[in-house]
């Protein structure tokens, strides 16, 4: 909700859960919740630490403060503002694509991770929209993105070059694709994270 990630939300994960609502269904049952984190894992998720006996001692300032902070982000404003920013990010990547395919470019993704097909779904991508997807995992080289039949291959015969877009989808790890993309294809190339519309240059 903080960082306006809308991708992260698919089939794979069956059960979104806050933490109130764990941490009281967990205090039912008997265990003794002595501390939490938030990791960065898809965008942020909770790492509970809980036992049946009470060997630790329940962190009860880090259990309050995140209830409070969950009060203030998981409300119906926020929400509105969650909503509004993912339409403003597809219209932003929408525009994007329609710019690069006007001037005579090519749109290409980059990564082809589970919630590329969520991504497509949202921002209404298909092979008319997005070339090919370079991806470094063999195993899912030479084949599809699922109903919306964009071929994933390990490396473009084309030569990608700044009339081209490069969409990331697995914008988790930008940085070092960033780093891959600028030795096989050198500067000057524009990647478009689809998390944000937000646009680099390698």
């Amino acid at each position: 909700m903080k960082k306006k990630i809308y991708d992260t939300i698919y089939h794979e994960h069956l059960d979104y859960h806050t933490f109130s609502p764990l941490y009281k269904c967990l205090k039912d049952v008997g265990f003794n919740l002595f501390n939490v984190d938030i990791v960065d894992s898809q965008g942020g998720s909770l790492r509970i630490y809980c036992q049946k006996s009470k060997l630790y001692t329940e962190n009860k300032n880090r259990i309050k403060k995140l209830i409070n902070n969950e009060n203030k982000i998981l409300n119906e404003k926020q929400l509105l503002k969650w909503t509004t920013a993912s339409t403003f990010y597809k219209n932003k990547i929408r525009k994007e694509i329609f710019t690069t395919h006007k001037l005579g470019g090519k749109v290409y993704g980059y990564g082809a991770p589970t919630k590329t097909v969520l991504t497509c779904k949202l921002l209404d991508l298909d092979i008319n929209d997005v070339y090919q997807i370079i991806e470094d995992n063999s195993l899912k080289v030479g084949k599809f993105v699922p109903k919306y039949g964009i071929p994933i291959v390990s490396k473009t015969k084309y030569e990608i070059n700044c009339n081209d877009l490069i969409l990331c989808f697995a914008w988790n790890f930008i940085d070092n694709i960033l780093i891959n993309l600028r030795k096989k294809f050198g500067s000057k190339i524009k990647v478009m994270s689809v998390q944000n519309g937000k646009v680099f240059l390698t």
